[in-house]
C-alpha cells in the first residue's frame, strides 16, 4: 500500500519568514495518479521532495498508509529533471544502483535491473554509457531503475522536460502504460498542462510562489489527448494558472 496524504503542509527554508509552499493538502490513493501543476518557483519540486522524506513540513504533516513520513523510505523512487544516472555507471550500473544503496547483493541487483531493462527495450545497450544515449532512452533507464525496485510510490519531477515533442509523447505513453500494469501510486511534476491532464487522474494547481494551492481538480479524461474534454479541461486549468477560475473546475 502507499496511500501519500499531505495535511495542511507548509514549508519555508531557512532564514525565510514566508512559506515556500503551502498550506497544501491532497490524498493520493493506494495505486492512483497526481500530476503537480504551476509556474516557475512555486514549490512544486518542495513538494516531491517533502514526499520522499528528504525535507520535513514546519507545519501540517506528510504520511504513507497513516504513518507520519520522517526518513526516505526504500519503496520510493525518485526520478529527477536530468535522470540522475552516473555518467561514470553503465546503463545496466544505473539502474541497478537503487537495489545496491538499498543492500541488496551485486549478483541479485544486476539480475533485476537486467530484467528491467529488457522489458524497456533496453537490454541492447545494457553496457553503454549515459552520454551514448538519446534523451527518450536515459528517461527509459532512470524508469528501470524504479522498477528494478518494486516501488510503491513514484515521483518524478518534470522528467520529460528535456525531450522533443514526438519523443516527450512517446515517453508519456510509457509513463502511463507502465503506472497502468505496475499499479503503483504516482506524483508527476510538469510545467504543461496537456501532460497533467495525460497523467494525473487529478492535478494539483499551484499558483505563483509562494506556492499556493489554487485547485485540486479530477480529471476522468486521464490517459486521452485532444478530446472534447480535455480540451475543455485544459481551457479551465489554464483560467485557474492565470487566476481566473471557472466554477466548473473550482
Amino acid at each position: 500500500m502507499s496511500e501519500l496524504v499531505f495535511d495542511a503542509v507548509a514549508y519555508r527554508y531557512d532564514n525565510a519568514d514566508a512559506a515556500a509552499v503551502g498550506p497544501v493538502s491532497f490524498t493520493v490513493g493506494t495505486g492512483r495518479s497526481l500530476a503537480i501543476l504551476g509556474p516557475s518557483g512555486c514549490g512544486k519540486s518542495t513538494l516531491l521532495q517533502l514526499a520522499a522524506g528528504l525535507l520535513h513540513p514546519q507545519d501540517g504533516r506528510v504520511s504513507i498508509d497513516g504513518a507520519e513520513l520522517s526518513t526516505p523510505r526504500k519503496n520510493t523512487a525518485y526520478m529527477l529533471q536530468n535522470y540522475g544516472l552516473l555518467p561514470w555507471k553503465t546503463v545496466l550500473e544505473n539502474a541497478a544502483l537503487g537495489l545496491i544503496i538499498a543492500g541488496q547483493p551485486r549478483i541479485q541487483a544486476y539480475r533485476r535491473a537486467t530484467e528491467a531493462l529488457a522489458r524497456l527495450g533496453l537490454d541492447a545497450v545494457a553496457q553503454a554509457w549515459p552520454r551514448e544515449l538519446s534523451g527518450g532512452m536515459r528517461q527509459r533507464v532512470a524508469l528501470a531503475r524504479a522498477l528494478a525496485t518494486d516501488a510503491d510510490l513514484l515521483l518524478a519531477d518534470e522528467p520529460l522536460s528535456a525531450l522533443d515533442a514526438l519523443a516527450r509523447e512517446d515517453a508519456q505513453d510509457l509513463l502511463l502504460q507502465l503506472w497502468c500494469e505496475e499499479g503503483y501510486t504516482q506524483v508527476v511534476v510538469t510545467h504543461s498542462v496537456e501532460e497533467a491532464l495525460f497523467l494525473g487522474q487529478r492535478v494539483l494547481v499551484l499558483g505563483p510562489a509562494p506556492g499556493r494551492q489554487v485547485a485540486l481538480v479530477d480529471n476522468p479524461a486521464v490517459g486521452t489527448r485532444d478530446t472534447t474534454a480535455t480540451v475543455e479541461l485544459a481551457r479551465d486549468v489554464r483560467a485557474l494558472l492565470k487566476g481566473a477560475a471557472p466554477e466548473c473546475a473550482a
